[in-house]
């Protein structure tokens, strides 16, 4: 959290600091002040008296309601001004508080699925029995993907959807989750915290453990199935991010709930999205779509870890939609980008405040990186490898 050119006001970004930890360091200073949230553009003011969340309003919403927008975002800004504070619309601790704006959030995604031209979504009563959707796959163009995929002979009897239904799956699979956790909240409380964690969290969790592909494009907090169709993503990519978070989610559903019940809502949900059941374990996707590693990243100063690269472009930044995050304060949002080339990467500074350097070189223009190159960007130092 910094502090503006005004010393009442505190302002920072919600990829560097949850608004939880926020509201609980207002509240260790007994602040009284309003707590300005934007997300994707929506404003969502939090007001503070005396240190506790007293009320929450947006520009459709009132209370938990407003409150379950912003209550885990993990993009966006936040300001704070110290002034009085009007009625309030909030009662209880802080905990019981965001406890209950996520519970309104998840059955806002529930009631209020967006509608693509790929899929309608909808949820049924339970016991009732979802109607068959009518989609054909003909073995032809499964076998298609799978060879473009690699897969091999061996694997040709694999069933997987193309990228946009399989993203439309795992959409409705976290929200499937989300809404039954919540709806057992009282005497499951860890169920319903696992599964409060929205779908950009999860894959910012994926993308940690392996990040060589493709981001997936997200809308409303959910992927963007719809935008899936005919891009320029490698299919590999957007197919095992998806495997990836499909396991992430089938994982913390048969801890929550058991394997059998777990096994029970993905096969319903399946159903309902896919028109029939989805026969590929996500773990076999996985294991056969990796994209080709052409280089290597590792960060030295300014953050950690190795940064496998495939042929596709690299954003390095400080913001979390950034495909190669560096935490220092002299990096800009969107500082540098990584493009591939036949002769290795092509780096290009992104017009950053304290600018790019290779081996102590200022960058003044793109520059063709042919393996073991430092680079600078403000003070973090990044070492380049080319893989062959």
């Amino acid at each position: 959290m910094s502090k503006s050119q005004d010393p009442q006001q505190l302002s920072g970004d919600l990829g560097r600091e949850s608004l939880e930890s926020v509201l609980r360091g207002l509240a260790a200073r007994g602040e009284t002040g309003v707590l300005e949230v934007t997300v994707e553009g929506r404003k969502t003011t939090l007001e503070i008296t005396a240190g506790a969340l007293s009320a929450a309003r947006a520009s459709d919403d009132e209370g938990v309601a407003a409150l379950g927008h912003v209550a885990d975002a993990t993009m966006g800004s936040f300001i704070f001004h110290s002034r009085p504070t009007g009625p309030a619309n909030l009662r209880g601790t802080l905990e019981e508080v965001l406890r209950a704006a996520r519970a309104a959030a998840a059955e806002r995604a529930r009631t209020d699925s967006p509608q693509t031209s790929v899929f309608a979504y909808h949820y049924l009563p339970p016991g009732v029995e979802p109607a068959q959707l009518e989609i054909e796959k003909p073995a032809q163009k499964t076998s298609s993907l799978l060879n473009r995929l690699g897969f091999g002979r061996e694997l040709s009897a694999i069933d997987v959807p193309p990228p946009p239904e399989l993203a439309a799956f795992a959409n409705e699979l976290a929200a499937e989750f989300r809404v039954r956790a919540a709806a057992d909240a009282v005497s499951r409380r860890t169920t319903l915290e696992t599964f409060s964690v929205p779908v950009a969290s999860r894959l910012e969790r994926v993308y940690a453990s392996d990040p060589v592909g493709h981001r997936l494009p997200l809308r409303e907090g959910r992927i963007d199935a719809e935008s899936l169709v005919g891009n320029d993503h490698a299919t590999s990519d957007v197919l095992r991010y998806l495997a990836l978070l499909l396991v992430d989610l089938r994982d913390a559903a048969e801890h929550a709930w058991g394997k059998t019940e777990a096994e029970q809502i993905y096969d319903a949900v399946a159903h309902r999205v896919l028109g029939r059941a989805l026969l590929t374990e996500p773990k076999d996707i996985v294991r056969h779509t990796r994209p080709q590693v052409r280089g290597r990243i590792t960060v030295r100063i300014g953050g950690t870890g190795s940064y496998d690269l495939a042929q596709r472009t690299y954003v390095l930044g400080r913001v979390p939609s950034c495909d190669i995050v560096l935490v220092d304060a002299t990096v800009s949002n969107r500082h540098a980008r990584l493009t591939p080339n036949l002769d290795g990467f092509v780096i290009a500074d992104l017009g950053s405040t304290n600018g790019t350097s290779v081996n102590g070189e200022r960058l003044t223009g793109d520059r063709i990186l042919r393996g073991g190159e430092v680079l600078r960007l403000g003070d973090a130092t990044l070492l380049f490898e080319r893989l062959n």
